[in-house]
């Protein structure tokens, strides 16, 4: 609502995946860089315990469980990203035109 592009990793302690695609792909420096420079915003949406509101969002993007990962504008549809990623190039192309579509 603030104009930000956002990063949401749905995730969960248990999922060996997204602990993969977290160190892989996320939770690196080139991701980093790129959301500041963008002035993106990132969120952790921990579903370890089953959240019924993330179980929603998981279902509304056509998911059963995690992992998912979502880069949404500041206007328009998420960009549904790849459940696993062994890079952050994929993350760093969605955040890249997320934030081509900032005001």
């Amino acid at each position: 609502a603030a104009g930000h592009p956002v990063l949401i990793d749905f995730t969960a302690d248990w999922c060996g995946s997204c602990k993969f695609t977290k160190a892989a792909a996320i939770e690196v420096k080139s991701v980093v860089e790129k959301l500041a420079e963008i002035g993106g915003v990132a969120f952790l949406a921990d579903w370890t315990n089953k959240d019924a509101g993330i179980t929603q969002a998981l279902h509304d993007h056509g998911r059963g469980a995690v992992p998912l990962v979502l880069v949404y504008p500041p206007k328009g549809e998420a960009i549904i990203l790849p459940p696993v990623m062994k890079n952050p190039e994929k993350v760093l192309e969605a955040l890249d035109k997320a934030g081509k579509l900032s005001p």
